[in-house]
């Protein structure tokens, strides 16, 4: 982003992204228990700036995160209650996730099991070598782009990380994860509008839509 300020605390309409996609989980009833990760120097930020001065009832703990994602889970995982049967991971620089979209990822997981949100490729994708030329070109209406909220059964998600801390297995997603455990992965159907944001021209394009969302702010 080339700014000052991490990302999820960079400031639209008011108010730091991060509080944004926090209202959406806040606000849907079929999520009882918010975990917050982050880097060990916003932790207390987070508590006082974020969750306190919002009034997010829903977050039961702030915590330090790893090194990469992967880790940064693993230590959500770790304080989560014994009680606990199912596990929604969504990245906090997605403001844009619809509420609907959050009730079809959990309805579809609660009958089929592990889920993910996704969108299906509108370019064609390439897959190159490392002098960047083309290797293989996949057949487009097999690709699709692959986002969060992201939900599994607690145990499936344990397990897969508990094979990965062992075999040494790194992921960018944690459904790569249950994947290589063997357990089947479903996708449904998100929007293209539940962007992470990473660019300057992210930014922009959230902005633009939040305003529209809350057309008084």
């Amino acid at each position: 982003m080339r700014t000052a300020t991490n990302k999820p605390y960079l400031e639209i309409l008011g108010r730091p992204l991060l509080c944004y996609t926090l209202d959406i989980l806040q606000n849907h009833a079929l999520i009882d228990t918010i975990t917050l990760i982050c880097y060990k120097d916003e932790v207390e930020f987070c508590r006082q700036e974020i969750v306190k001065k919002y009034g997010y009832s829903k977050v039961k703990a702030v915590v330090e995160g790893g090194w990469e994602r992967q880790d940064s889970v693993l230590c959500g995982l770790h304080v989560l209650s014994e009680e606990i049967q199912w596990v929604v991971i969504h990245d906090g620089v997605r403001p844009l996730l619809s509420p609907s979209v959050l009730t079809l990822a959990l309805d579809t997981a609660f009958h089929k099991g592990p889920v993910v949100v996704g969108v299906p490729a509108k370019d064609t994708i390439k897959k190159i070598g490392p002098d960047f030329t083309i290797q293989e070109t996949p057949e487009r209406r097999s690709m699709w782009l692959i986002q969060t909220p992201q939900v599994f059964p607690k145990d499936v998600l344990l397990q897969a990380y508990s094979e990965a801390v062992k075999y040494g297995w790194r992921s960018t997603d944690d459904a790569s994860l249950v994947e290589r455990i063997g357990v089947p992965v479903h996708v449904v159907q998100g929007e293209y509008k539940n962007i992470k944001v990473t660019t300057p021209e992210d930014l922009i394009y959230v902005e633009e839509m939040l305003r529209k969302k809350h057309p008084c702010e």
